[in-house]
């Protein structure tokens, strides 16, 4: 298990949710050799089911990331992606160039493939490759 630094490094992405007017937000935290650590996922108010069901997915995903080796959290990332994305609910919303955003999960997903991007320098899609920056450190 990695144990969680004195402090972490954040980073906050805002996404449209599936609902009219709603934003997502998914702040990322990182160690001090800027692996994942933990991730906080914000949606409605407080004490709503919306906000609770959030924050149950944010503490399921970040106890796992705690738990596996730094080397596994990418391909754990990729599987995260790979089976949240494209999960649709009854509310459907366009946004931008036409992007769909399909429920929450696959609004989530969506800043995570994101996420993944800027971390490993390809999509989550592509085969995991040794000269990716997680091989790096």
């Amino acid at each position: 298990m990695r144990e969680r630094p004195q402090s972490v490094h954040s980073i906050t992405a805002k996404q449209p949710g599936p609902k009219e007017k709603e934003n997502i937000y998914i702040t990322f935290g990182v160690d001090q050799d800027n692996v994942l650590l933990e991730v906080f996922i914000t949606r409605g108010k407080a004490g709503t089911n919306e906000a609770a069901d959030a924050e149950w997915v944010a503490r399921i995903i970040s106890t796992a990331l705690q738990q596996m080796d730094i080397k596994q959290v990418q391909s754990f990332l990729q599987a995260v992606i790979k089976t949240s994305i494209g999960i649709q609910g009854t509310n459907v919303r366009f946004v931008g160039d036409g992007e769909r955003i399909l429920s929450a999960p696959d609004a989530v997903a969506k800043v995570f493939a994101k996420y993944y991007k800027h971390r490993y320098g390809q999509t989550y899609l592509e085969p995991i490759e040794q000269s990716s920056k997680e091989a790096q450190i």
